[in-house]
């Protein structure tokens, strides 16, 4: 029947071709149709793509990257994860330029693409399947919100299957390229996010599972044919060598891999037709042989994008910090990466000066001992990386204070929270995720390995994850559902297979109940994603939007206003004024703005109050900070365009002091039942600079 459907498509695509420019009908139908699923896609996750305020790591992440375009000092931290963001938004931003809209762009676009993904594993579904699972991957409401959302998880879900995908397509074709294909997309996995180290895990682990239900129904069947005395000497050697030649393993987990080595030996004159269609060494043997120095040129490549993304710029740390009073930064002892690669120690006499020569050597003595600046600059960013990853992990074993929950405890919380979020939002595809796992194991295709492999992984990821949270984040339902995309797309397929079987056997019950499930997978998946990233991308309580999101979508119209009032005025454009906004100086790292903070603390202060500090830095406005009344009064007199205040006695006192200005209340977090006010602050806007600027005063917030 999968077949009938296959033929069905193609049937209608021959009769289209002729009505289609030759550019596109001389084109594979399945490979248009992920191209024009993928442009939808693209179209849904860049329309009104800046609408939504900054969530609080979204402005983190977004200060950090400018603060790398503007200075060009760069390191690798594990509380601002992946540098894989950081490089490629500080190219859009010095294009495009710094606000929502191109600091989520670089997202937008990887999550657009990721149906394309969906080709690499062609061989192991039905044509029919793969545009399923580019359907899936476009409407699922999780990773259509998280698509428009500057944050690593969709971008490392996205390189990681299709570095597998890439994998997967040179088993079935044996084309090398497909080695550097997964070396580079692994290396933007690995650098987009720190648990892109679990996804080879959980590959290997599914194979493991599919290896060891082989070996186990293998042992059965030799007891079976009373054969299983026969072999316990092999089996004593090692049991699982000696079930690797049996029929299910060569059948089913090398999937033809055997059959493609010969053609591909044949075609290159290196495998005699007698051979066919056995090969005179084991395929494991012949694939090594052949393949050994491309899979060392990949892991260099690997390796080579590695380094790039996770070596330093400019002064590192230093640079992170706050300037002098002079405003240099401190270059200490760090190498960046492009100092490091072009620094080329001397080698011939007479020719090139050693750029770095140890102390008490002379410079251009050729038998002084040369440092070399790329040795180091290895040395300095894998120190970092492990350190990072070292912070990062979970320690294990670790005493627990008196006060804080056992872990039992905190993974019950974290499972039910992640539980509720898979139930919400991704019912479909876990539906047909589990209808295409039986369909694989009981309906006899002849590529099962890789989408069990995949079912497998994102059960993994659904028992795992809740283990390694430390904060409650539908985000990290991505790496469930971008895995488990192939098996439901089988399982879909499944559906609607049957349904056309039953529809030509007469059978309307199960034609509808087919029908119903389709539809009502489809249409929920549909609505639930439009609904979450256009029609109300903040509701109140909801387990899609994390905490630390900013709940009125009307404060994206008071930051507008400030940036224009910020580009026509002239002088002081924006006071922070208070306590609960500003902050000492004493900061550790160079946050801006400076001044800024809650309570008098400084750093610590800034990030509680994000993403506020990535809406007073990329506009570049003119700002003080002010505690004492005094400062206000000037500020008042002086007709600030914008004052911001974060603290209910700081309201009320800049309302009573003046009437010239006009108030716009919004929530600085989600909310929530437990804290229904969200940390709300409060935006002044100066009415006459308004009127003269030709802008009307931000709208309140209903609540307000």
């Amino acid at each position: 029947m999968g077949d009938a459907l296959d033929r069905g498509i193609e049937d209608r695509w021959q009769a289209l071709q002729g009505r289609l420019p030759p550019i596109l009908a001389d084109r594979d139908p399945i490979v248009l149709g992920v191209v024009a699923i993928a442009i939808v896609g693209l179209i849904a996750r860049i329309v009104l793509l800046g609408a939504r305020p900054a969530h609080f790591d979204e402005g983190r992440v977004a200060h950090w990257t400018l603060h790398f375009l503007d200075t060009g000092h760069f390191e690798y931290r594990h509380i601002i994860h992946g540098p894989f963001v950081q490089h490629v938004g500080r190219w859009v931003f010095y294009l495009f330029g710094a606000n929502d809209f191109t600091m989520r762009l670089p997202v937008a676009i990887v999550g657009g693409l990721l149906p394309v993904g969906t080709l690499l594993y062609r061989n192991h579904l039905r044509d029919h399947e793969v545009l399923i699972a580019a359907i899936i991957l476009t409407i699922s409401p999780i990773l259509l919100y998280y698509s428009r959302f500057m944050r690593s998880d969709l971008l490392v879900a996205t390189f990681m299957f299709v570095a597998l995908g890439a994998l997967v397509k040179l088993a079935d074709t044996g084309r090398v390229e497909y080695f550097y294909v997964a070396a580079i997309f692994a290396g933007f996995g690995l650098a987009s996010k720190e648990n892109g180290i679990l996804y080879p895990l959980t590959w290997v682990g599914g194979f493991g599972l599919i290896l060891g239900h082989l070996v186990v129904r293998e042992l059965l069947h030799r007891v079976e044919t009373d054969r299983l005395s026969e072999s316990l000497p092999s089996m004593a050697a090692g049991p699982v060598d000696a079930v690797l030649g049996g029929r299910d393993v060569r059948a089913h987990l090398l999937g033809g891999m055997r059959k493609r080595a010969v053609a591909v030996g044949r075609s290159r004159g290196e495998v005699a037709d007698a051979s066919i269609p056995e090969l005179t060494v084991p395929v494991g043997e012949y694939y090594a042989a052949r393949y050994a120095g491309d899979v060392m040129l990949a892991i260099v490549v690997l390796l080579f994008v590695l380094l790039f993304m996770f070596a330093p710029r400019g002064a590192g740390m230093a640079g992170v910090n706050p300037p002098s009073d002079t405003g240099e930064y401190p270059v200490g002892d760090t190498v960046g990466f492009w100092e490091g690669v072009t620094d080329i120690p001397n080698v011939y006499p007479g020719e090139i000066e050693p750029m770095n020569v140890l102390p008490g050597r002379p410079q251009g003595a050729l038998d002084g001992v040369v440092e070399w600046k790329f040795t180091e600059m290895i040395g300095h960013t894998t120190d970092r990386v492990i350190s990072e990853y070292q912070e990062w992990l979970p320690a294990v074993g670790e005493d627990r204070a008196d006060d804080e929950p056992a872990f039992t405890d905190e993974y019950k919380d974290h499972a039910g929270f992640f539980l509720q979020v898979l139930g919400k939002y991704t019912w479909p595809t876990l539906a047909a995720a589990l209808i295409g796992f039986v369909a694989l194991r009981f309906a006899g295709r002849d590529h099962w390995v890789v989408p069990t492999m995949l079912t497998y992984a994102g059960a993994a990821s659904i028992v795992g994850y809740p283990a390694g949270m430390d904060i409650e984040a539908a985000w990290i339902a991505t790496h469930v559902l971008v895995p488990l995309s192939i098996p439901a797309a089988i399982g879909l397929g499944t559906v609607i297979r049957a349904g056309w079987s039953a529809h030509l056997d007469h059978d309307a019950l199960s034609v509808g109940l087919a029908v119903v499930f389709v539809l009502a997978s489809g249409g929920y998946m549909a609505t639930t994603g439009v609904n979450a990233a256009f029609i109300d991308p903040v509701p109140d309580d909801d387990p899609l939007v994390q905490y630390a999101q900013p709940a009125d979508m009307e404060m994206r119209q008071g930051m507008d206003t400030m940036d224009r009032l910020v580009q026509v005025n002239d002088g002081t454009d924006v006071v922070l004024y208070g306590s609960g906004i500003v902050g000492d100086l004493d900061t550790y790292r160079y946050t801006r703005p400076l001044c800024m903070g809650r309570n008098g603390d400084g750093d610590g202060g800034w990030w509680d109050t994000l993403p506020l500090g990535w809406y007073f830095y990329y506009p570049d406005p003119a700002l003080e900070c002010h505690v004492e009344s005094g400062g206000l009064q000037t500020a008042i007199e002086n007709d600030v365009p914008v004052i911001v205040t974060m603290d209910g006695a700081d309201d009320q006192f800049v309302r009573q002091t003046t009437d010239e200005y006009v108030s716009a209340t919004y929530r600085l977090r989600a909310s929530s039942p437990d804290n229904p006010s969200a940390d709300p602050f409060v935006m002044f806007f100066h009415e006459p600079t308004l009127d003269a600027a030709g802008l009307d005063a931000p709208p309140n917030p209903a609540w307000v």
